[in-house]
């Protein structure tokens, strides 16, 4: 009973701290988390140079990422996580490190979906558009909302890691 509990805690903590990086402001929702290192702002500039997906990104200038597909499990996450997405990202050099801002994420919708009576559109769609609530901006609660924050916290950690 003691392993269930410490695994039900683990796993809720990672769900929460994931929502902790996602904000919410004038009902655009972005990610922001800051990593520890002791890199030096030109070689993080350098790495991000020759990083495939984030190479018209430096500490000076902000710039929209390559489309990436996610990387966690897609039979737990939403429909619309297993498209490829793209952001405006920026980083800055802070003391212990750097911090990454990824707002204006989009998903691409590459093909259209039927699924009854609902059709999708063949135009980016905007995250906000699936997990923030329409009636007061705030992000959802729900299980499948928090498992969709989580793949992508995971996603741009794994890609803004260094």
């Amino acid at each position: 009973m003691k392993q269930i509990t410490l695994l039900f805690l683990i796993i809720s903590q990672s769900i929460i701290y994931a929502q902790e990086n996602f904000s919410v402001q004038y009902n655009l929702l972005s990610w922001q988390k800051s990593f520890i290192t002791d890199i030096s702002e030109e070689e993080l500039n350098k790495t991000l140079a020759i990083h495939p997906l984030l190479s018209k990104i430096n500490t000076k200038d902000s710039a929209e990422f390559e489309p990436i597909i996610k990387t966690c499990e897609t039979r737990s996450t939403a429909i619309f996580m297993r498209q490829p997405f793209y952001g405006f990202s920026s980083i800055t050099k802070t003391e212990l490190g750097y911090k990454v801002t990824v707002s204006k994420i989009k998903f691409q919708q590459n093909e259209r979906l039927r699924v009854g009576i609902l059709e999708t559109s063949d135009r980016d769609i905007g995250l906000e558009e699936y997990l923030l609530r329409k009636k007061d901006g705030t992000i959802r609660q729900n299980k499948q909302a928090k498992r969709d924050l989580e793949c992508l916290d995971q996603t741009l950690t794994n890609l803004f890691s260094f």
